[in-house]
């Protein structure tokens, strides 16, 4: 039980610096080109994420990240 707590907190704690980021990705009265300016400091808190995280730096969990950006992107 102990594990599970601890990567939730962890997995929690590293999403959080994304937050204000896919706020401004999913915000719909930007532009593309606005939201192209988001794709540098995205890449690189997931980039950070994959490092420094000891549950979250998975490809599969990973993949749901991207794929919400897209999804995001799309909309």
């Amino acid at each position: 039980m102990q594990v599970a707590r601890k990567e939730a907190n962890e997995n929690c704690k590293y999403l959080q610096t994304l937050e204000g980021l896919f706020k401004d990705l999913t915000d719909e009265s930007k532009d593309l080109s606005d939201v192209a300016d988001l794709f540098v400091p995205i890449m690189h808190t997931i980039l950070m994420i994959w490092t420094y995280s000891e549950f979250y730096n998975t490809p599969a969990r990973l993949v749901v990240l991207i794929r919400e950006i897209c999804n995001a992107i799309i909309i």
